[in-house]
């Protein structure tokens, strides 16, 4: 794993991104953590972010120009100045605190149950709710709006008998399109052979 350090918070890959927010001390020390480990690269293009740095950490830290590469389980240190440089600051010297710091892992997809255990939720409880619909926009889905009228639906029932069981399983249906890969392979098999 490598952790890369980089002086914006441009986005270098597609993909999915864990971003948070951390201290100025968090920063310089997640540098000194990396370098320690040998698993530290730069992709710091200005003169004076590598300069800051090995101010903080005593690390010189290389000017990188190139596009960053990334690979899937890297982390990054994203130092992001706080204010849009004019050219009468540019190439003035900066301190840490001109910048905002971000710790970020890089996935190159979600992480996704399978339908199975998704359905082992109490898929009626509100927080697994949310996390169906965070899952739904995280996986690519475009239609939650179906999904979530299926739902309703199924509220609106008195909980039991045949109308119940009905909303119920077109619910699970609508989930099972999006989630269920096999499914979806099946069906995809079935319409293009």
């Amino acid at each position: 794993m490598t952790t890369h350090i980089l002086n914006s918070a441009m986005m270098p890959a597609e993909g999915y991104y864990h971003l948070r927010a951390i201290s100025a001390p968090e920063f310089f020390q997640g540098v000194v953590t990396a370098y320690n480990r040998n698993q530290l690269k730069s992709w710091i293009g200005y003169e004076q972010n590598a300069e800051l740095i090995k101010q903080e950490t005593g690390i010189p830290v290389e000017i990188c120009r190139d596009v960053t590469e990334i690979k899937h389980g890297d982390d990054m240190l994203i130092m992001k100045l706080k204010y849009r440089v004019s050219t009468q600051y540019k190439g003035k010297p900066v301190d840490p605190a001109d910048f905002d710091y971000f710790r970020a892992c890089y996935i190159e997809r979600p992480p996704i149950p399978a339908f199975n255990d998704l359905m082992s939720m109490d898929i009626f409880e509100p927080s697994a709710q949310r996390f169906i619909q965070d899952l739904y926009h995280l996986t690519g889905g475009k239609r939650w709006e179906d999904v979530e009228r299926k739902r309703i639906a199924l509220a609106n029932t008195d909980g039991i008998g045949e109308e119940w069981h009905k909303a119920k399983k077109e619910y699970i249906l609508a989930l099972q399109y999006h989630f269920d890969f096999d499914l979806w392979r099946e069906n995809y098999y079935r319409e293009n052979s």
